[in-house]
């Protein structure tokens, strides 16, 4: 989240050791667990504001692309 809200950005370092977007969440959450399994980026629940809300969403992103 920002200042502004909950944001759908994925930030991944790089090589060079900055961040960069790299995938767009569909439903934007703060407080989502994440877990890197093989190629695969695994985004869990969270909320769609700052505080103790929470959803069902996961989804899945192809590290290797």
């Amino acid at each position: 989240e920002d200042g502004n809200g909950v944001v759908g950005s994925v930030e991944c370092l790089n090589a060079s050791g900055k961040w960069a977007t790299q995938f767009h969440m569909s439903v934007p959450r703060h407080g989502l667990a994440a877990v890197a399994i093989d190629a695969w980026l695994h985004l869990v629940g969270g909320g769609p504001r700052s505080g103790p809300t929470v959803n069902a969403t996961h989804e899945v992103f192809d590290l290797g692309s």
